[in-house]
């Protein structure tokens, strides 16, 4: 998410770039008896557009979209921006309280039943992502096979801290199917996390996606460092091994 919120501010900055370039004041258009007309509002002033100046409506009405995209865009990261300052401050209960002195003592019946439900979900088959198998080619202590170096990292830290996890599981979001690279259960509680790492963020039209994806998450209650991790690197600056482990620790230890 906060890879979103930068991702908007570029886009942001692009926008009021662009805006900057276009004539000075903004475009009214009135409708009457089946007639357009088109009229420039500068400084209190309205000024008639003739249809042989077109070209130039056309740039005004370019200008107000932008000037309206902007506002949608700068409310979405206000939201983003505001959502990231409440979360960030919120820990966990369940994990916490296990930890207290007794309570796990209390507790056996519901440990040793989610123990083995946990067991349970993963013997258990499902549905795996069927595109591109030739690109799992990277090989993991788990014995799963994913399809970058750093993925592979994520599933050996997972497994070598014997925390339970699916490997591309199908899930369903409303209309929309996804297979999130990692489907984890924390290892004494049973809640479900998802793990996304984007691994090309350098690249413009990937990032845009990633942007789309998170909203996806997010409208469906899947929420950025509470039950989804995400992780993210470029060419120049991959995720090292050390970062992967202190976020399994930090969630799971």
């Amino acid at each position: 998410m906060i890879a979103q919120s930068r991702i908007l501010s570029e886009r942001i900055a692009g926008l009021e770039a662009e805006i900057g370039k276009l004539p000075p004041g903004s475009i009214n258009i009135t409708e009457s008896g089946g007639y357009v007309r088109w009229y420039l509002a500068e400084e209190g002033n309205k000024t008639y557009i003739p249809k042989g100046k077109r070209s130039f409506a056309q740039n005004m009405a370019r200008k107000k979209y932008l000037e309206y995209l902007k506002k949608d865009m700068q409310h979405d990261k206000n939201c983003i921006d505001s959502y990231l300052i409440k979360s960030s401050s919120y820990q966990r209960k369940i994990p916490k309280l296990f930890d207290e002195p007794g309570f796990k003592e209390l507790l056996t019946k519901e440990i040793s039943g989610q123990k083995q439900e946990i067991e349970e979900w993963c013997k258990s088959e499902f549905e795996t992502n069927k595109y591109n198998l030739e690109g799992l080619i990277f090989g993991t202590a788990s014995g799963h096979v994913v399809r970058s170096k750093s993925e592979s990292i994520i599933a050996s830290e997972l497994f070598m801290n014997n925390v339970p996890f699916r490997y591309e599981c199908i899930l369903n979001l409303g209309d929309k199917i996804c297979f999130p690279d990692f489907t984890i259960r924390h290892p004494r509680t049973g809640e479900y996390f998802y793990w996304e790492h984007f691994g090309m963020m350098d690249k413009p039209e990937y990032a845009k996606k990633v942007s789309d994806k998170l909203g996806l998450y997010i409208a469906h209650g899947i929420f950025p460092t509470i039950n989804l991790i995400t992780t993210y690197e470029t060419l120049d600056k991959p995720i090292t091994q050390l970062k992967i482990s202190e976020i399994v620790s930090d969630y799971f230890g």
